[in-house]
């Protein structure tokens, strides 16, 4: 299942976890969580959300298949992926790396993020 994100949300802590077996990044959030559960959406459709909502508040209602998001005049409705088939990851190590944006950074955090990527050239 390398192309979700698995949401975790347990009390206010939201886990997101996404991984292509070589790298797997994870980010807690504080959100104001309503009920725990586990979902797994498809990344790509996600990160296109995310880009199109209006700064504020999202809310998000999972349901068996789906998960509907929704911020201020935008809606959508999200086919879920089986979140049995996202890959188990291994826990991070003790030594993890903490990154905290400068304050300066705040309009940079609506931008994606994508890990570079290189081709070993000839031998």
């Amino acid at each position: 299942m390398l192309s979700g994100v698995k949401t975790v949300l347990s009390d206010d802590r939201l886990l997101l976890t996404g991984s292509d077996l070589d790298t797997t990044i994870q980010v807690v959030v504080t959100v104001a969580g309503d009920t725990d559960g586990v979902a797994v959406l498809p990344a790509r459709l996600a990160a296109d959300i995310v880009r199109a909502l209006d700064p504020g508040a999202v809310h998000v209602e999972v349901h068996e298949t789906e998960a509907r998001i929704a911020s201020g005049r935008s809606h959508f409705s999200v086919r879920l992926l089986p979140a049995d088939d996202f890959p188990q990851v291994p826990d991070a190590p003790a030594d993890e790396v903490t990154s905290t944006p400068p304050p300066w950074s705040t309009p940079c955090a609506r931008s994606s993020l994508r890990p570079a990527t290189t081709t070993p050239g000839p031998s």
